[in-house]
């Protein structure tokens, strides 16, 4: 079945299909368009850049000093101080120097007035060494007749022992013969008998009591011959053990002394110890009479006196005195900055007392432990000036406490390359780095190594050189 097509339909469908192709060239205008401005201002924005020279913080490589200090306080002191003492009590008798006197080695400072005591007791005690000494000698000098002393001494106790042990075993037997123990019976019985006969017939007659007094003798004298009673045993057998122990002692006497050439060795150890005694005393004697006059051991001067002439001292520190021409500065730094301090350090002073001069030297000793100040902890050190602490404008010494600041000086590089330490960049692992400005106005990096750093300036040791060109911070390292 065929239709018709309205023509006002055939038109629209025909402009559906003709529209795209009209929408091409709006495109492509509206792109090139674009392209056009894009480089255009590329080509502007090149053409500017180029037209501006870059413009940079600089600092020129020159040569100088760098100096690593830190600033403390000090006081004049001397050391070492000399203290004298009198090595015993008394009073004071002279006093020839006072506070600020300048004394030569071997001066009398001061001396008491008991030296008539002190040397009386001298002579008393070189006295008893004389003794002791006396004593000593005649262990040697009688030798010869203590050995033969001891060697009498010992026949005697023998011969002694021997009759002691002859009447001991005595005691074991009848004191007397048989014939006298027979004689002895023959009397006991012929008394017994008469005083039976006489005790029957003759009571309380005269002849009764003779007759009792004639066996009383003869009962005695037969018991005493029959044997020895026991206290006669008791005391036998106690002098047998007395004899043998003073046998003992003779002979173990006489022993020693022939070993020893006829010398005791206790009585020697006596003596010598009697007379190291009596030279101990004679030393402290005479220490105490030396003591009690005070002498310079060297030049110097006074700087204090205890007491006045008059008065009772004793053995405390009486005269205190010191080379101050060898005088020192203890110096206080906060405790923050104690690692810029070491032995050796060189310092520099300045006095308050004497502003217009610097003063040097040099740490000789540093305190291990830390001390309070206040509220704070400092360390402390010993400086040895390198010259008098002179006044220059009197020529006179300066007092001791006098106060002064100091600058320790950890490190110092004189002449040496440098730059700023903001031109210095830090590229890890110890490397260092600064950016030089080229004659094409470009930076580029170069690698340099470091000496000193202070606050400001850092050293360069190599990589740069003299008037060379570096950059103090406007570029950074990745």
């Amino acid at each position: 079945m065929n239709s018709k097509k309205s023509p006002e339909k055939g038109k629209r469908s025909w402009w559906r299909k003709m529209g795209w192709l009209w929408a091409i060239p709006a495109v492509i205008f509206i792109a090139g368009s674009g392209a056009a401005y894009y480089f255009l201002g590329m080509q502007a924005n090149a053409s500017t850049s180029s037209s501006k020279t870059p413009s940079y913080n600089t600092a020129n490589v020159s040569r100088g000093g760098i100096l690593i200090s830190v600033a403390g306080s000090g006081i004049l002191v001397a050391d070492p101080q000399i203290n004298l003492a009198f090595s015993t009590g008394g009073r004071l008798g002279q006093l020839k120097v006072k506070v600020g006197d300048v004394v030569k080695s071997g001066d009398t400072l001061a001396q008491l007035d008991s030296l008539e005591k002190l040397q009386a007791s001298i002579a008393s005690s070189q006295l008893a060494v004389i003794r002791a000494q006396q004593a000593l000698d005649a262990l040697s000098e009688n030798a010869p007749i203590n050995l033969a002393s001891a060697f009498q001494a010992w026949t005697d106790a023998q011969t002694a022992y021997t009759k002691a042990l002859t009447a001991n075993l005595r005691t074991g037997n009848a004191r007397c013969s048989k014939d006298m123990n027979a004689k002895y019976q023959l009397a006991y019985q012929s008394a017994l008998e008469k005083l039976n006969e006489l005790t029957a017939s003759a009571r309380g007659s005269d002849a009764l009591t003779t007759a009792q007094n004639d066996f009383d003798t003869a009962q005695a004298n037969l018991t005493y011959c029959k044997g020895y009673t026991q206290d006669e045993v008791t005391s036998a057998n106690a002098n047998l053990e007395i004899t043998k122990l003073s046998l003992d002692q003779a002979k173990t006497h006489y022993d020693e002394l022939n070993s020893h050439n006829g010398i005791d060795p206790q009585s020697l150890q006596t003596a010598q110890a009697s007379l190291k005694e009596a030279q101990l005393q004679l030393v402290q004697d005479q220490s105490s009479l030396a003591g009690a006059t005070l002498t310079a051991p060297a030049d110097g001067t006074i700087i204090s006196i205890a007491a006045n002439q008059g008065e009772v001292v004793d053995t405390s520190t009486f005269i205190v005195m010191a080379d101050l021409s060898q005088s020192k500065v203890q110096v206080q730094i906060s405790e923050t900055d104690m690692d810029k301090m070491a032995v050796g350090n060189r310092v520099e002073m300045v006095f308050d007392a004497v502003p217009t001069q610097t003063f040097t030297g040099k740490m000789i000793q540093i305190n291990p432990a830390l001390t309070s100040a206040g509220e704070t902890s400092v360390a402390t050190g010993l400086i040895a000036l390198d010259q008098s602490p002179i006044n220059p404008a009197n020529n006179h010494l300066l007092p001791l406490g006098l106060n002064c600041s100091a600058t320790v000086i950890n490190s110092e590089a004189n002449g040496v390359l440098m730059v700023p330490l903001a031109a210095l960049r830090d590229l890890g692992d110890g490397k260092y780095g600064v950016f030089v400005l080229g004659s094409d106005q470009k930076l580029r990096l170069q690698s340099v190594q470091i000496g000193l750093k202070d606050s400001s300036h850092v050293e360069i040791k190599s990589g740069l050189k003299a008037g060379d060109v570096v950059s103090t911070g406007t570029t950074k390292t990745a």
